[in-house]
């Protein structure tokens, strides 16, 4: 049994599948991007050097509310590798994922880019 998202890619389904698994998915929620955030909270999440998502629905629903989304090159941290695969599909550069999906992966992937962020605006200029 596989609850899922109905907006959710089938990616872990095939995966599965492929691996010999009998897998019966049963679409237990929906997933919803906000319209509009306020306008503070906004500017202080654009800013931020790493944004970490838990799903490509979110991340593309990050995409729909920033602006200039082509000017935007900060480092995003993903829960996992189909997260980070549909960041790189939606043209992003500084992509950090874990190889194993979860918690623990996902944290060392935030601490990882913040680590070269933090190097980047340290390192000397000409």
């Amino acid at each position: 049994m596989y609850p899922a998202s109905a907006k959710a890619g089938h990616e872990i389904q095939d995966g599965l599948s492929e691996r010999g698994f009998d897998v019966t998915r049963l679409n237990t929620y929906t997933t919803v991007p906000v319209d509009d955030v306020e306008p503070l909270a906004l500017n202080l999440a654009v800013s931020a050097p790493v944004v970490a998502v838990a799903s490509p629905s979110a991340l593309r629903a990050w995409l729909k509310l920033i602006p200039k989304v082509d000017n935007w090159n900060n480092s995003i941290a993903c829960i996992g590798e189909t997260t980070g695969s549909a960041a790189k599909k939606l043209g992003l550069k500084s992509i950090y994922c874990p190889t194993t999906p979860g918690l623990e992966g996902w944290v060392e992937s935030i601490l990882q880019a913040l680590r070269v962020h933090r190097q980047l605006k340290e390192a000397p200029t000409c």
